[in-house]
């Protein structure tokens, strides 16, 4: 399935039961580390990581809201903007050559939002790397 195919194919019933399942290769959870209206760098350096080696695979999704007990954390409209344009940051900046990605904001159940990052593979697979 390409990236756009997983893009369009997260529906809201479909994402919870994979957040139950939890991670595998192509599915990825992190709580988003924000402080002051600004991601924490460790946790840049680490979605770096996570999102180089989706595009030197075949993909994936890396999914922001999720705590490592599996609980859907609340974002409001500020901390995903936030989140989107760190997202945005990273690809160009901390990822070598720059990486292309979607974003998606899936409403769930309840009120809960999460952040969505879908990487396709990149044609410079073997190569993408994170950059410090």
């Amino acid at each position: 399935m390409s990236a756009e195919e997983v893009y369009r194919s997260w529906a809201p019933d479909d994402f919870e039961g994979q957040i139950e399942c939890g991670e595998d290769s192509a599915f990825e959870s992190r709580e988003a580390l924000l402080r002051k209206g600004r991601a924490v760098d460790s946790s840049v350096e680490g979605v770096a990581d996570a999102l180089a080696e989706f595009a030197d695979s075949d993909g994936g999704s890396l999914v922001f809201s999720v705590s490592g007990g599996r609980e859907v954390k609340a974002l409001n409209r500020r901390q995903m903007n936030v989140l989107e344009r760190c997202v945005s940051s990273v690809c160009e900046d901390r990822i070598a050559p720059p990486l292309m990605s979607r974003t998606r904001r899936l409403a769930l159940s309840h009120g809960r939002v999460v952040h969505i990052v879908v990487v396709a593979r990149s044609a410079d697979v073997d190569r993408c790397r994170a950059v410090t």
